[in-house]
This record gives C-alpha cells, structure tokens and sequence, in this order.
C-alpha cells in the first residue's frame, strides 16, 4: 500500500524512494567488496591470500564450458531491471541525455558490483559449499568471521524486494499508459493527474 501511494503521489516520490532504496542496496555491496577485497588479499586478521578456491574442488569449470551457458539465463533474469532507467528517462527534463548517462552507468556497474561481487564470493567460499544455496553473501560474511550477518543481509533483502516493488508499479504503470496511448488499452489509462501521475493505471 505504502509503495503504491508513494507512485501515486509524484514521479519525484518514487524517485526519491528508489534512491534511498538503490542507496542501501550499493552500501550493502560496497562493503561486501571493501571487506572481501581484505579478506582475499590477506589483510584480515590471521589470513593470509588465498585464491586456491578458484582452482580447487574439481578444478576451474568442473562442469566444463556448459556450466557458464546454464548460468546466463539466471543472470539476464537479474539485470531486468535496466529498462527502469529508459523508462524514468522519459519524464526527465532532458531524455537524451539522461537515458545515455544511465545506460553509460549500468555497464560501469554491473562490471564494478555484479562481477566484482561474484568474483569474491568464489574465492572466498568453495562453489560446492552448501550454506551458498541459502544466501552466498551470508555465507561469505560467516566465513569472515562478522557477527549478525544473516540479520543484516535480510535487512537489505527486505530493501531490495521493496525496491522491486517500486519500480514495478512505476514501470507498469506507464507501459500501460503507453498501450492506452496506442489504443492498445481502454483509454482510460491515458488519464492524468495534475502532477502528472497516471494513477489509473
């Protein structure tokens, strides 16, 4: 309810929502990659550098090649959310730039937190383990020895599952507008509201 008010409210709302949201997300992530970095690179407190993980357990690719092409249907299903910024874009002041900047962005971070964050999670952890079944990051803090990990990693969850939800009415909500607009849809969906909210879809 409280997310879907907030969409009906402005386009800055959910704005400002998304951004705190996204905020919590790239905090949680950026010290996963601070403190794994120390822990790979033996800067952890009776740890030296280990990067025996990458070859152990069956070797690199135990599974062969096929192993990665099974992988990239989860990881498209992850990055869905990429459209958000085009979509956003469109009730920006400047949509050209604005939409260039954001998928300039997106490539920078899915090389940063994405790819940096699984890199770390292999070394750290053996790809057979159980406990990455459960949650990979709860299981990389375990093994680092922090307190209260599972606490604060379903925290963040519990962000980024409302972070989903916001996007999700916002970016509905305007494909259905957009459909209504192409007489795709029952043209009540076109209605607006004075801020500029298309609140019946």
């Amino acid at each position: 309810t409280a997310m879907t008010l907030t969409n009906l409210f402005s386009v800055s709302s959910f704005g400002e929502f998304e951004f705190w949201f996204a905020g919590i997300k790239v905090a949680a992530i950026v010290v996963f990659l601070v403190i794994g970095l120390a822990y790979v690179f033996g800067l952890w407190p009776n740890k030296s550098m280990d990067f025996s993980n990458l070859t152990a357990h069956g070797g690199f690719l135990p599974y062969g090649i096929l192993g990665i092409t099974a992988a990239v249907v989860t990881v498209i299903f992850s990055m869905t959310s990429a459209e958000v910024a085009t979509i956003a874009a469109a009730e920006s002041k400047d949509p050209e730039r604005a939409v260039a900047k954001a998928a300039n962005s997106v490539i920078a971070r899915i090389a940063t937190f994405y790819i940096g964050s699984i890199f770390l999670l292999v070394v750290i952890l053996p790809w057979n383990d159980t406990t990455v079944a459960a949650s990979p990051f709860v299981a990389a803090f375990t093994q680092m020895g922090i307190p209260y990990a599972d606490d604060l990693m379903n925290a963040v969850v519990l962000t980024a599952v409302l972070s989903c939800l916001n996007s999700g009415t916002y970016t509905a909500s305007r494909m259905l507008f957009v459909l209504a607009a192409r007489r795709e849809a029952p043209l009540q969906l076109v209605s607006v509201t004075k801020r500029g909210v298309p609140a019946v879809a």
